[in-house]
């Protein structure tokens, strides 16, 4: 998709492979990702409540979470922050929940997928509600790296300094 792979190994059949990681840090299951996209997980492997970051969190100043890995590494590539990869749209509630816990003191920001069935932004509502954290659902039908490569401002619309958060369109 034209992100960097940040970690991501490559199997011999040319999957790539990403890692979820339970709040421990213990490695709990591959998430592999073909190359039309599409993505299994390694058989037996837990995935509720497992995750991966993009990029280093030092600190915890500023976090974001988001559902897939080209979703996370855009925003990563974009802000140079890290980015959680929860890796499904009912995953931000216990992964954000993992990241509030962990860094008490970081601003929270849930950037969910604007699905035209509003899974993205229902799962990103309730991570909000029941962990503080602060919600930005990208404007446009896609995800925050459909938003980048359809040519828009996602440096601007991630700013959680300014009141640029948005709610999808009607």
């Amino acid at each position: 998709k034209g992100v960097r792979p940040h970690g991501l190994r490559i199997t011999g059949d040319g999957r790539l492979m990403a890692p979820l990681f339970s709040p421990d840090g213990a490695l709990s299951s591959l998430q592999y990702i073909d190359a039309e996209g599409g993505k299994l997980y390694h058989p037996g492997g837990a995935t509720g409540a497992k995750f991966w970051s993009v990029g280093v969190i030092e600190g915890g100043d500023l976090i974001y979470v988001a559902e897939g890995f080209a979703t996370a590494a855009t925003i990563h590539e974009v802000t140079g922050k890290p980015c959680i990869v929860a890796y499904s749209a009912s995953n931000l509630v216990p992964v954000t929940g993992s990241v509030t816990e962990a860094y008490p003191n970081a601003r929270v920001v849930i950037v969910a997928d604007n699905d035209a069935s509003g899974v993205g932004q229902r799962y990103g509502e309730q991570a909000s509600a029941r962990h503080g954290a602060r919600l930005l659902v990208i404007p446009i039908l896609g995800d925050a790296y459909v938003y980048r490569v359809a040519g828009h401002e996602l440096a601007a619309c991630l700013n959680p300094l300014t009141d640029y958060w948005l709610i999808p369109a009607d």
